[in-house]
């Protein structure tokens, strides 16, 4: 396996996919397939790291779905493969970029390396919407976490 950067990069767009695929819904079974893919794939996930990659599928379910109504108003009765195609954009690119920043500032930003990143996420024309901006803080939290204890076998 890769070094824990890049190891944890990989993790944080492994959940993104899972609830772009799921289309923002999952049951438990689908959670604990995820989580046996993940295991076979060599990481180590304590039941911290478990519940905090949990936190992140649930604030990026969150996430979906509110890019998914702006998405829907946006495409509403003209294209479902360009909204389908912008949603996941949107999570893909908000996940990419908050990985980044959690690596940067290895877990531990302080208020202007955090206006930072928002000022960055609007400036690429991320929609940061205070329901957005929720979202983004509920999956950096967790994802602080889970890269300050990260353990690759």
């Amino acid at each position: 396996m890769g070094n824990n950067i890049d190891e944890f990069n990989k993790l944080i767009k492994q959940a993104g996919e899972l609830v772009i695929k799921q289309a923002g819904q999952w049951d438990h079974d689908t959670w604990l397939n995820f989580l046996t893919s993940v295991r076979r794939q060599g990481y180590y996930l304590t039941k911290e790291m478990q519940d905090n990659l949990g936190l992140i599928l649930e604030a990026t379910r969150e996430l979906y779905f509110t890019v998914a109504m702006k998405s829907w108003q946006k495409f509403y009765s003209t294209d479902i493969h360009s909204m389908e195609r912008e949603i996941a954009e949107t999570i893909t690119k908000t996940l990419e970029r908050t990985s980044d920043f959690i690596r940067m500032t290895k877990g531990v930003p302080n208020q202007s390396m955090y206006e930072s990143f928002i000022d960055e996420m609007r400036k690429n024309s991320i929609s940061i919407s205070e329901q957005t901006l929720s979202n983004l803080t509920k999956i950096l939290k967790p994802g602080k976490t889970i890269y300050n204890k990260m353990t690759i076998k």
